[in-house]
């Protein structure tokens, strides 16, 4: 199965091939994306990165934070 995620800022999408049960998180990684610093969107709705993924195209929101 794939999916992909395009990260809205930077327009650029990426695409993961996955089989089975595999959280988004690992999927993200693989494609260079760290999970703790985007917020998952699909169809509008919030996704918590320990998800499942499932075949879809997964809009990426990358986030600022200073500490």
């Amino acid at each position: 199965m794939k999916c992909t995620f395009t990260l809205i800022k930077e327009n650029i999408t990426e695409e993961a091939e996955f089989e089975g049960d595999t959280p988004l998180s690992d999927l993200m990684l693989a494609c260079g994306i760290i999970p703790d610093t985007v917020i998952i969107e699909l169809n509008g709705r919030i996704i918590p990165e320990d998800e499942l993924a499932e075949e879809a195209g997964y809009d990426i929101i990358t986030t600022a934070s200073r500490g």
